[in-house]
């Protein structure tokens, strides 16, 4: 029987020439039904999968091929072929094939593909490949073919890849709230941090993920809590069932935390503002026993975590004390400032850290930013710490910069300097004249 004498439900018809038309497809007013109906008919019988770009099979076949209207996934037995390959290759061979077969691809081998690449290389070289946009436009098209797992991958590979990709991530943000209930605890954590962590907001998907994962939150690895909670203070969304349901949860399980994951839950409670008194008890008691596992980054923000907190926990600030004086080398410019002001802000006395700072930080005092550099002045004036050289160098850079900084940070370096009793006219006259340029401008 001919295609345009089947019968076919008129809206099922009505719907693929609509789609066939936003894709600069064939179908035109122009034609007789008869002929929308052939073209049409490849989709329905589904030898003709997906639309973007491509070969085409079945009835007008040679008419969807001029125009380049259509892709046609190959058989399962070539996609097992290609998965295998793909887990085996690096990352070159994995574009590679991609470029030559990834239209054919079926969603499951495009995931992988950008998992496996993400996971193999995170050079500079790859970022800049432009196959890799070309894969990032092909799991766009074809988004809805993704299972959960799929998804996270994705997003966590161009997010662990440091690969801007708007529009895959804006489509992965508007096809996972639907289907989150199908997310396993690694696929949530994993999707929240990946947003998070490339920076792109996308309030229903952080909603979706922070209203299922409470009632899961005791199937979650304590990586996966620690990430989930880390990329919500990161993206700024702050929601109190998710973290209290954290802060019940990680307490009794904190003996299974890797430090880095202890760092970054107590830095996400601290920076979203939410009191977790047993959760802070718990990271104090057990982060002493593994501190030297801990990265100069992951030291500073657990004291910057503490003191924001308003906890005081001695012989944690102890250990960090100790380990941070002999690593001082390894710290950039903000560790340097967030932990002189974690202990300067608790009052806990620690010469020896403060000493290391001091030596250390006014040779990188250029990579200081104007908040660091006002901290790092306003911890060492609170806890009565003379440093000459320190503060030299940042009398000396802080002037050119002095339009970089908050009043609060004007006011912060200010009070540090005088409270220190060093004299520097070159930054006092900076701050004056930014005093007066501010005052003129409220006035006006």
């Amino acid at each position: 029987m001919l295609p345009w004498k089947i019968p076919m439900r008129d809206n099922v018809v009505r719907s693929l020439k609509r789609l066939l038309s936003s894709h600069g497809g064939p179908i035109n007013a122009a034609m007789t039904s008869q002929s929308q109906r052939g073209i049409c008919w490849p989709y329905l019988r589904g030898s003709v999968r997906t639309i973007g770009g491509g070969r085409a099979v079945g009835n007008g076949r040679q008419h969807l091929q001029r125009l380049n209207v259509v892709q046609v996934q190959a058989p399962r037995q070539q996609q097992m072929l290609w998965g295998k390959q793909i887990k085996d290759a690096d990352a070159d061979t994995i574009l590679a094939l991609v470029a030559e077969q990834g239209p054919r691809f079926n969603g499951r081998n495009l995931a992988t593909a950008a998992h496996r690449v993400a996971k193999g290389d995170k050079s500079r070289r790859v970022r800049e490949d432009l196959r890799v946009a070309g894969l990032a436009e092909l799991c766009t098209s074809r988004i809805n073919e993704f299972d959960p797992q799929n998804l996270a991958n994705t997003a966590w590979a161009f997010a662990t890849a440091g690969i801007a990709a708007p529009q895959l991530f804006e489509a992965i943000a508007n096809e996972a709230p639907s289907r989150i209930g199908e997310f396993n605890s690694q696929a949530l954590a994993n999707t929240a941090w990946a947003f998070a962590r490339a920076g792109v907001a996308a309030p229903r998907l952080f909603e979706a993920i922070a209203s299922e994962a409470p009632s899961r939150i005791g199937d979650f690895k304590a990586q996966e809590v620690a990430n989930t909670a880390w990329a919500f203070a990161k993206a700024g969304v702050r929601v109190p069932r998710l973290f209290e349901a954290i802060a019940s949860e990680a307490p009794s399980r904190i003996g299974e935390f890797k430090a880095q994951e202890v760092a970054n839950i107590a830095w996400a409670f601290a920076k979203v503002g939410v009191t977790a008194t047993r959760l802070f008890e718990a990271i104090a008691s057990e982060a002493p026993n593994k501190i030297g596992e801990f990265s100069s980054q992951a030291l500073a923000n657990t004291a910057w975590a503490f003191a924001k907190a308003g906890v005081k926990a001695p012989r944690l600030f102890e250990a960090i004390a100790s380990e941070a004086s002999s690593r001082i080398g390894n710290f950039n410019s903000q560790d340097f400032a967030n932990t002189a002001w974690a202990f300067a802000k608790v009052g806990v006395v620690a010469p020896r850290l403060f000493e290391a700072i001091a030596s250390e930080a006014p040779s990188r005092i250029g990579e200081f930013k104007s908040q660091a550099l006002a901290n790092t002045a306003w911890a060492f004036a609170t806890a009565g710490v003379t440093a000459p050289r320190l503060c030299e160098a940042i009398a000396s850079e802080a002037p050119s910069r002095i339009g970089e900084f908050k009043s609060r940070e004007v006011a912060n370096t200010a009070w540090a300097f005088a409270k220190a009793g060093v004299t520097a006219p070159r930054l006092f006259a900076a701050m004056r004249l930014r005093g007066e340029s501010a005052n003129s401008v409220r006035r006006k």
